[in-house]
C-alpha cells in the first residue's frame, strides 16, 4: 500500500470509528459522532486519561463524561439497572477500562503504521472545571459524541516526530442514490479505508482524477453521465 504522512484527520477518523465500536461492545450504548461542534459544558465530570509515548510519537487521550453519563455507562457495563446505586470506585474503574481500550486501540493502529509506542496506565480525574492545554507543537482534536440525553468528549493530543508514511485505501462510490451510497459507506465503516462519493458519472470522473481510488463501485443508470459511459472514459485514460 502506498504510504503518506499520517495527518491528525487520519487519527480523528480512526478514533471516531473505534469509539463507536468500543461503546457498543462494552456497554451496548450507541455513541453518535457529531459534526465539528463546541464541546458541551460539563457540571461535575469524570475524565479518564492515558498517555502514548515512543521515539517517534507522543500524546495523550482524554475521555470526558458527565457524572450521570458515567454512572449510566457503568451500570450498563456491570449489567445493573440504571437506578441501582453504584459508588465512585466502580465508576472510576469503568471509565478507566473504557479509556484503556480506546487508547490501546489507537496505540495498536499507530504501531501498525510502523511507529512503535507504549501506553501509560489509566488515570481518573473528577472535577467541576478544568482545561487540558496541549504542549507546544502538539496537535489537538476534540471529538464530540451524542449518547442518549447526554454528550461526551474524546480529546486527543498527539505529535509525530518524523511522521510515518501511511494512507488508507481510497474507495470511490458513484451512484445517484444517496441511500445506496450510505449503505456502501456503512458496509465499509469498520475498515481502514477512505470513502469518496459522486452522484453521477461526470462527478465520478472528476473524483477519480482527483482522488486516484484503488476501487470504484459504479452504478449503471445515472443522470448527466451513466456508468457505462464513465467506465469507457476511464479505460480511455491511461493515467486512471
Amino acid at each position: 500500500m502506498k504510504r503518506q504522512t499520517i495527518q491528525i484527520s487520519d487519527v480523528r477518523e480512526f478514533m471516531v470509528r473505534h469509539l463507536v465500536d468500543v461503546f457498543d461492545k462494552m456497554s451496548s450504548m450507541k455513541a453518535i459522532p457529531l459534526p465539528r461542534t463546541n464541546a458541551p459544558q460539563f457540571g461535575e465530570r469524570v475524565t479518564g486519561s492515558m498517555g502514548i509515548a515512543g521515539e517517534k510519537v507522543t500524546g495523550s487521550v482524554y475521555l470526558h463524561l458527565s457524572v450521570p453519563l458515567a454512572n449510566r455507562m457503568t451500570s450498563a457495563m456491570l449489567g445493573l439497572a440504571p437506578d441501582d446505586i453504584i459508588g465512585n470506585p466502580e465508576v472510576n474503574d469503568a471509565v478507566g477500562e473504557v479509556t484503556n481500550i480506546l487508547t490501546g486501540g489507537l496505540k495498536s493502529w499507530i504501531c501498525d503504521a510502523g511507529i512503535e509506542c507504549a501506553t501509560s496506565i489509566p488515570a481518573i480525574i473528577r472535577s467541576t472545571s478544568f482545561h487540558v492545554e496541549p504542549m507546544p507543537d502538539v496537535q489537538r482534536e476534540c471529538l464530540v459524541f451524542d449518547c442518549g440525553d447526554d454528550r461526551f468528549v474524546v480529546e486527543i493530543h498527539i505529535k509525530f516526530i518524523n511522521p510515518p508514511r501511511f494512507a488508507p485505501t481510497k474507495i470511490l462510490t458513484v451512484d445517484d442514490s444517496r441511500i445506496i451510497r450510505m449503505i456502501i459507506g456503512k458496509a465499509f465503516y469498520h475498515y481502514d479505508v477512505r470513502l469518496c462519493e459522486a452522484a453521477n458519472g461526470e462527478e465520478g470522473l472528476a473524483a477519480a482524477v482527483r482522488e486516484r481510488p484503488k476501487l470504484i463501485i459504479l452504478d449503471v443508470t445515472m443522470p448527466v453521465m451513466d456508468g457505462v459511459t464513465m467506465l469507457t472514459k476511464l479505460k480511455e485514460d491511461p493515467a486512471l
